[in-house]
């Protein structure tokens, strides 16, 4: 996705289980994932430059990541809700990245 308008992924909560990468890239607008609450496993997903995103507990769900984790140059979001996600994901199954996030903030 890059889309300069987007602000939420509402309409998106009925998947659970995707069989593509999922690309959240480059939305300008986009400030959370809700609308992904339900998702529990994806071959791929990468979370990046998405200047205003500051809430991805919406991947509280997400539990299955087959190859490739990568939450990184997002400036509002708080490193720690990265590392919480990446760190829900069944060991051993994911390359896992995270960086470029906002060091501050605060986590549950």
């Amino acid at each position: 996705m890059r889309n300069p308008n987007l602000s939420d992924l509402v309409g998106l909560e009925m998947i659970e289980a995707a069989t593509r990468t999922i690309y959240i890239i480059d939305n300008g607008r986009l400030v959370s994932l809700s609308g992904l609450d339900n998702l529990t496993s994806v071959p791929s997903l990468l979370v990046t430059q998405n200047p205003a995103l500051t809430d991805i507990a919406a991947l509280g769900s997400l539990d299955t990541v087959v190859q490739r984790l990568s939450i990184t140059d997002n400036t509002s979001l708080p490193s720690c809700q990265a590392w919480d996600i990446a760190g829900q994901i069944e060991p051993g199954t994911a390359t896992l990245e995270v960086r470029g996030n906002y060091p501050g903030g605060t986590c549950n």
